[in-house]
């Protein structure tokens, strides 16, 4: 694997891509994504890299989802943009068993996986951190504002380093 290829990237155009690039799925599905304005703040990473991990997050919101609307809030403090994505699926969708990985499976399921790469919600909130990662930055599962009001919704926090 290549290591990122970091540059200066303005949130605004990042967010329109996300926005292009899920437009067609959230219509199928009736789905909206809100994203409040983010204007003239650069942030320093691997646009493809952070574009897949967008997009793998929302994705999986819209196919795991329990209500229609998502929300993408930014906040800006001295180092980092703090990016939360505020989903309609519940904190359990992103879970995975405990033993998942410690388990062998028998030769003859090895190539049904091989041939399919559907993954869990778990394992791209995985992937999607350890992309994150690479580029100094983070992504959390945090609690929402309301958790009694709404216990399903998720808000994954994405903390990313100001250019």
């Amino acid at each position: 694997m290549q290591p990122p290829q970091c540059q200066k990237i303005l949130l605004a155009e990042l967010f329109e891509d996300l926005e292009d690039s899920t437009h067609l799925l959230l219509a199928n599905r009736n789905y909206h994504l809100h994203i409040l304005p983010a204007a003239d703040i650069w942030v320093w990473g691997d646009r493809n890299w952070l574009q897949q991990a967008l997009l793998m997050l929302v994705d999986t919101a819209i196919v795991y989802g329990q209500t229609e609307h998502m929300t993408l809030t930014v906040a800006v403090n001295e180092s980092q943009a703090i990016v939360d994505l505020d989903l309609g699926c519940p904190q359990t969708a992103w879970s995975e068993p405990k033993d998942l990985l410690g388990q062998d499976p028998p030769p003859s399921d090895l190539r049904p996986l091989a041939q399919r790469w559907d993954f869990s919600p778990g394992m791209k909130l995985l992937l999607a951190q350890h992309l994150l990662e690479a580029m100094n930055a983070q992504l959390a599962i945090v609690e929402p504002d309301n958790p009694e009001t709404s216990p399903a919704l998720t808000r994954l926090r994405l903390c990313l380093p100001l250019a």
